[in-house]
Order: structure tokens, then C-alpha cells, then sequence
């Protein structure tokens, strides 16, 4: 527990966001996420970050439903992946645990490369 502890869940640069799970409803910036996990470290599935965590995309209408696969955190369109990354300057967000928008394997290592690590929360 104390390794996980210190690991980020998300790391970004200019482009793009790489983060565990996905999305939560009442995180609406990149800001939202360090203020929320900085105040705790404890992953609860009844806060923003636990939902986050078990978070996927789904490729319906809805903005935002139960993720049933998951017993917990939620399922959020492509719509609310758009805004998400208009409103923080991002070109793409990845999840760790599903690819929420394509971005090549192979491609993965020249982003990470050639683009330098802003910052990780």
C-alpha cells in the first residue's frame, strides 16, 4: 500500500492525458483531479477519485451512466471525452485500462519520446 501510495494516476503533457480509469462526473478540469487526490491518497469508490478509477467510456447518447461492469464509478460518452479535452487544452485522452480515444501502440512510445511529462497527479 505504501507503493501505491506514491504512484500518479494520470500524467499528461501538452497533447495528451494518460490516466487510470477514466473520468469522473464532478471532475471537470485537470485541476479538479490534483486538488481532489492531493487532499487524500485513499482510494474510496464513494469519492471522485474511486469513481475515476473505475471509470470506462461507452459509445452511447447518454452523457453519463452506472457502470454495471464494474459495480462502480461510471460510463461516459464520447461527447463528455470531447469537452473534457476541449476545456483542458488536450488533444487526447487515454485510459490505462481501456483506450478511450486511438492512439497507435507504436505510436505510444514516439508521444512519450518526443513530447515531455508536464506533470503527474
Amino acid at each position: 500500500m505504501k507503493l501505491f501510495a506514491v504512484l500518479p494516476i494520470a500524467t499528461r503533457n501538452k497533447r495528451f492525458l494518460f490516466i487510470h480509469g477514466g473520468l469522473a462526473s464532478s471532475l471537470q478540469t485537470i485541476e479538479d483531479f490534483n486538488e481532489q487526490y492531493g487532499k487524500t491518497r485513499v482510494v474510496d469508490l464513494d469519492t471522485s477519485i474511486g469513481e475515476s478509477l473505475w471509470s470506462d467510456p461507452h459509445y452511447g447518447t447518454k452523457p453519463w451512466i452506472f457502470n454495471r461492469a464494474r459495480h462502480g464509478g461510471v460510463e461516459f460518452s464520447e461527447a463528455v471525452t470531447q469537452d473534457f479535452c476541449r476545456r483542458n487544452g488536450i488533444h487526447t485522452l487515454e485510459s490505462f485500462v481501456e483506450e478511450v480515444v486511438a492512439v497507435k501502440l507504436e505510436e505510444l512510445s514516439d508521444v512519450l519520446q518526443n513530447n515531455h511529462i508536464e506533470a503527474e497527479f
